[in-house]
């Protein structure tokens, strides 16, 4: 159901901003030096919060299927841009190698 996209749909949206902050660093882990397999990890607040939280305050959030092969995008411009701010504002991160971050969790 669309419900199960939602997560999927806000995270695609703000890919661009983690792109952004792994290109504007060193490309290490921080954890243990690593400089393969790198992902940018939320830091402080895990995304899968700040998605809940988003959607707890707009639960008429909408999503669509693009069929471009994007996969599940947010239909309303006004609703991406409010949630592409509020995750802006609200995340932070920090660059770990994919094995530090799945020990890190979403803790």
């Amino acid at each position: 159901t669309p419900v199960d996209n939602k997560t999927p749909a806000l995270r695609s949206a703000v890919q661009y901003q983690l792109d952004e902050f792994m290109k504007a660093w060193a490309p290490l882990c921080i954890s243990c030096g690593s400089i393969q397999d790198l992902t940018v990890d939320h830091r402080n607040v895990p995304f899968s919060l700040l998605a809940t939280t988003f959607l707890l305050n707009n639960p008429n959030l909408e999503i669509t299927n693009d069929n471009s092969g994007t996969g599940w995008v947010i239909k309303d411009a006004s609703m991406l841009e409010l949630w592409k701010n509020f995750h802006s504002e609200r995340a932070t991160y920090q660059i770990l190698c994919r094995s530090c971050n799945a020990k890190k969790g979403t803790k």
